[in-house]
């Protein structure tokens, strides 16, 4: 909405079909207003299991597996386009960014903002992150997360809190908004 044109790839997994009915379109392109830029929107199918436990093998993995293969397939068709990439979360995003980052050789970028990570991807390690070019992080909690957790330099954490634009959002009459 800053006049930068994107592409955002958001896998949806086939089982989405009962949940809703129906999955969306596969592609589509979004005109913002007013910047003339545009979004492209690429929601490649993904098979998904449940987190069930066995043991040692958590069904996740297929799970992220599919995600990160579909978010690659996606990427290799735009790659002479991309400056970096951004996850949204540190997982499964942020661990298909780390892979994708690697293969096509950019910089990747991922938010901690109110995701909860699951004790099961800790105790696999954090050794997907070591090449993090940033983390948007929304809180210092959140910064103290990634450096101690995930070990990430201070420098590659910044702190941007979630808040409102007071000047668009502010107390008035109701009657007069509506």
């Amino acid at each position: 909405r800053q006049g930068h044109c994107c592409t955002v790839v958001a896998p949806v997994t086939i089982w989405d079909k009962l949940r809703f009915g129906h999955l969306g379109l596969r592609r589509e392109n979004e005109n913002v207003e007013r910047s003339g830029a545009m979004v492209r929107v690429r929601r490649p199918r993904i098979v998904t299991a449940s987190s069930f436990r066995f043991g040692r093998l958590n069904l996740v993995e297929v799970s992220d597996h599919t995600f990160a293969r579909a978010v690659m397939r996606e990427l290799a068709g735009l790659a002479a386009d991309i400056d970096l990439i951004y996850a949204h979360f540190f997982y499964p995003s942020g661990r298909a960014a780390a892979t994708c980052s690697r293969i096509f050789r950019l910089p990747f970028f991922v938010a901690h903002g109110d995701d909860d990570i699951d004790e099961w991807y800790l105790d696999k390690g954090a050794g997907h992150f070591k090449d993090v070019a940033g983390v948007v992080a929304v809180s210092q909690k959140n910064r103290r997360f990634c450096e101690g957790v995930f070990g990430l330099d201070a420098g590659k954490v910044a702190v941007f809190p979630n808040g409102i634009d007071r000047r668009l959002f502010f107390q008035r009459d109701r009657m007069v908004a509506r």
